[in-house]
């Protein structure tokens, strides 16, 4: 389980790859119930409200896809917060 670091009243998150068909990077923040994701495309997403049982439940091996899919997309709230430079693989 990542920490959430702070800068200012700021939080931020270290976000570290995941194995998944559209997320290149993601963290969680069990203080503040926070999914940071990074997409193939650059696209940086914060969704609120997720479980600490669905964050646990995400870093798990061969988990992500299915558990972002069926209980953090489209349930949770979300909000852009961000665009890196899209990963190209490799």
């Amino acid at each position: 389980m990542l920490k959430c670091l702070s800068r200012n009243s700021e939080h931020l998150l270290e976000r570290e790859p995941v194995v998944s068909n559209s997320v290149v990077t993601a963290a969680y923040c069990a203080q503040r119930l926070t999914l940071e994701v990074e997409y193939y495309n650059g696209l940086v997403f914060r969704f609120h409200g997720v479980a600490r049982e669905i964050g646990d439940q995400l870093f798990l091996p061969g988990a992500f896809d299915f558990v972002f899919r069926s209980k953090v997309s489209g349930v949770c709230s979300y909000a852009r917060v961000g665009k890196t430079y899209p990963f190209l693989g490799g």
